[in-house]
């Protein structure tokens, strides 16, 4: 392998972004809590915008429904289906969250996962760990269910994450990292069910005597004229909300003592699909405050590149030996390949190309060709680096065929040559030729 390295500096007028109003391009350390694990994840890219204790182990609290929902979702074929709520949820901490559920009523699955996911109802998530885990342990239904929340963690290939129950209600074997939520809640927002869910502000549905519950979404991004009153039983917003965002189609809040308050939340900024994991913050509003600042920072100072476009625009120029004029190399690679990148980011990334001598080689600040080249032929590889580290790498591919010039293919080509000559003498242009076969009947 010879290595060819070709510096592409992204230069910011390839990308004009406007004018920024934040202080830094990158999301800054003082947004979040001393103790706080964060991670923020550009999805499409797999980069990591931000992380602060994204390996380390946390209390997740409620945003545990992320992964009670999934399993719920993957065992239930009739969402339509009623259940009845049990005494299973008798034992709750009244002080807990709930959706306000009794004993006896009748609801869907689909009513349940509302209220599992929109205020939070720890009883929910026992109604519908009780029925789901009966499948599997009829002794001890829910920890059936929650055996099925553990296998599916380890199906995502999940280490540092284990529940002891469907709620997020406190133990302290129940916990996770940034990282792994991340991996959750990808797997959760990739549900077009739960991204429903996750992105309604309000559902009502009837209960117990023609009772009617009314559930509001705890995360409060989506209230575009008001917070609910029951977020803001004190009045203090006034009929604002100050924390309204519409490119945060949804997420999970939780709250314990123990884990502080958590929010796992999805955004759509331009053409990026920004994950955001906040673990054990100190102030309620706070996990607000940090989202929208985080969405504020990615949509004024970040950009996706696609390095397939990037790749389309870089052809390079092969030498084709004994050949009379240079052939063109036109690259693609079969890998969906970007990179999320702040301002400061673009102007030190480069792409280095890898040759494949096989093919073509590089010597004297030329490419040359050392055989042909089919469509399809993997010729290198791309490397994509950012201050001399290596942050992506990938296949180069041709996207068309190139012959290498040959002896036999030069001798063929000047016969060629001589033949029209030949004939052109002979037949002057101008001449009408006319022949005749004589047929014998």
């Amino acid at each position: 392998m010879n290595k060819k390295t070709i510096i592409i500096l992204m230069i910011l007028s390839l990308w004009l972004m406007g004018p920024l109003h934040v202080k830094a391009d990158r999301i800054d350390d003082h947004l979040f809590d001393p103790k706080e694990g964060v991670l923020i994840l550009e999805e499409r890219s797999g980069d990591r915008l931000y992380e602060k204790g994204a390996g380390q182990r946390y209390y997740p609290a409620s945003t545990t429904k992320l992964v009670t929902a999934l399993v719920v979702c993957e065992e239930i074929s009739d969402f339509n289906e009623k259940v009845t709520v049990g005494e299973e949820i008798k034992n709750l901490d009244p002080e807990s969250s709930v959706a306000d559920l009794e004993v006896g009523e009748s609801l869907t699955y689909m009513d349940l996962l509302y209220g599992l996911m929109l205020p939070s109802g720890n009883d929910a998530a026992l109604v519908l760990a009780h029925h789901i885990g009966l499948r599997t342990n009829s002794q001890n239904p829910v920890d059936g269910f929650v055996t099925l929340m553990n296998r599916k963690v380890e199906n995502l290939g999940l280490s540092n994450t284990h529940f002891e129950n469907p709620h997020g209600l406190h133990h302290p074997k129940h916990y996770t990292t940034p990282e792994d939520l991340a991996i959750i809640a990808q797997e959760s927002f990739s549900s077009k069910i739960l991204l429903k869910i996750i992105n309604t502000p309000h559902y009502s549905c009837s209960g117990l005597n023609g009772k009617q519950h009314q559930w509001y979404n705890s995360n409060l991004h989506l209230f575009a004229d008001k917070i609910p009153p029951v977020y803001d039983r004190k009045g203090e917003y006034l009929g604002k909300n100050p924390f309204y965002n519409p490119t945060i189609w949804g997420g999970k809040t939780g709250f314990t003592d123990e884990a502080g308050r958590c929010f796992v939340f999805l955004s759509q900024i331009r053409n990026m699909e920004i994950i955001g994991v906040l673990l054990g913050a100190d102030d309620k509003t706070g996990i607000f405050v940090q989202s929208n600042a985080v969405t504020e920072n990615v949509d004024k100072s970040y950009t996706l590149l696609d390095w397939n476009n990037i790749l389309e625009k870089k052809n390079q120029s092969v030498l084709n030996p004994r050949s009379e004029r240079d052939a063109w190399l036109r690259l693609q690679t079969d890998e969906d390949l970007r990179s999320c990148l702040s301002e400061s980011e673009k102007r030190r990334y480069q792409l280095d190309y890898k040759w494949d001598d096989t093919y073509c080689y590089e010597t004297e600040g030329q490419l040359r060709l050392n055989r042909s080249i089919t469509r399809g032929a993997i010729v290198g590889e791309g490397i994509v680096q950012v201050d001399n580290r290596e942050v992506k790498r990938f296949p180069l591919i041709s996207s068309e065929t190139i012959s290498k010039r040959t002896w036999a293919s030069i001798l063929k080509d000047v016969f060629l040559k001589v033949h029209s000559i030949l004939i052109l003498d002979t037949f002057p242009i101008g001449t009408n030729v006319s022949t005749s076969r004589k047929v014998v009947v």
